[in-house]
């Protein structure tokens, strides 16, 4: 990875962790952020932006890729209830593939941890394939090469 992007990549989440104490101008292109999931080539591409309003709320638009399938969807994150160092991402989103037990349509909760970059997360696929896929683990920020 070159150096350039690990920097951008670390200023992304510097940034979200800089914001938990103040506010950014509205409609502001905060860029983008990859997630990477522990023992898969799966990543997650997250565009971020802040939008008007008082409260820290930070849309996200993003792209889920596997070997072969992507996931499309949006989503929402907001500074931790609990944690000032962690910040919550919660996305939702839909593909059109039998993969996750035939349910298409798919919520990721990622609670970062702005100290360390790691992200444990936990998703449920829904919908007509029957029984709900769940899996849950560790991401951590990756290239978005």
């Amino acid at each position: 990875m070159s150096s350039h992007r690990m920097i951008r990549i670390l200023g992304m989440v510097g940034l979200i962790a800089s914001m938990t104490a103040g506010h950014a101008a509205a409609e502001t292109d905060l860029g983008q952020v990859c997630f990477g999931f522990t023992g898969v080539s799966d990543t997650v591409q997250l565009t971020a932006t802040l939008p008007s309003g008082p409260a820290l709320i930070i849309d996200f638009h993003f792209r889920w890729r596997g070997p072969d399938y992507q996931i499309l969807g949006s989503g929402t994150g907001t500074p931790n209830a609990s944690d000032a160092d962690k910040f919550d991402i919660a996305l939702v989103g839909s593909h059109n593939t039998e993969l996750f037990g035939g349910n298409t349509l798919c919520s990721l909760y990622v609670t970062l941890d702005l100290t360390t970059g790691i992200a444990p997360f936990d998703i449920t696929c829904t919908g007509s394939g029957g029984a709900p896929f769940t899996a849950s683990g560790d991401m951590a920020v990756v290239s978005c090469g």
